[in-house]
């Protein structure tokens, strides 16, 4: 069973453990952080999951799981604080499509793990040589297109340059111009 405080970042984070104790007691398998309205800033959402972290009775027993907004084009920064601070997962979505500003992007999320190893300590099973092509379908069958990459990365990819530490078997990304 899976548990989801509806805007818990802008919740008490006192009364938050309060609850997940309750439901982690009841069985939920799954407690979910959601930042409904993408409000939150990473520094502050990584104590409250922090916060949880340390705080929940029997925590231990349940995945501590996130689902964050993209209002204020936080969404990204918001998930890798999260995992950062202790999150066992992170719901996200590609190309971040999702309601209003949209949620956070797979595929930013993955490559950062990937590219960073170092820092965050955490990686995914998923295989980013599909992200083009399920990005291709998605934009396809919703009719939302991606957001178009700027000069920078056009123009990396078509000198010798490189302008970012990508690997080059992860650069995707230059075939997502829809």
């Amino acid at each position: 069973m899976k548990f989801s405080a509806e805007d818990a970042s802008r919740s008490d984070p006192h009364f938050v453990c309060k609850v997940f104790g309750v439901v982690i007691a009841a069985d939920a398998t799954t407690v979910n952080v959601p930042d409904t309205v993408g409000y939150a800033m990473p520094d502050e959402f990584g104590r409250f999951i922090a916060y949880i972290k340390e705080h929940t009775p029997d925590i231990g027993k349940a995945v501590l799981s996130t689902h964050v907004h993209n209002d204020l084009e936080l969404a990204v920064a918001n998930s890798l604080t999260a995992i950062q601070a202790g999150a066992d997962h992170v719901e996200c979505t590609i190309n971040g499509i999702g309601e209003r500003a949209g949620n956070a992007s797979l595929e930013e999320i993955v490559m950062a793990l990937r590219v960073r190893r170092d820092f965050w300590n955490a990686d995914t099973r998923i295989d980013a040589t599909q992200f083009y092509s399920t990005s291709r379908l998605i934009v396809q069958v919703t009719g939302v297109k991606n957001q178009p990459n700027g000069y920078h990365w056009r123009k990396r990819f078509r000198t010798r340059v490189r302008y970012t530490p990508v690997r080059r078997a992860y650069r995707t990304v230059r075939l997502m111009k829809l």
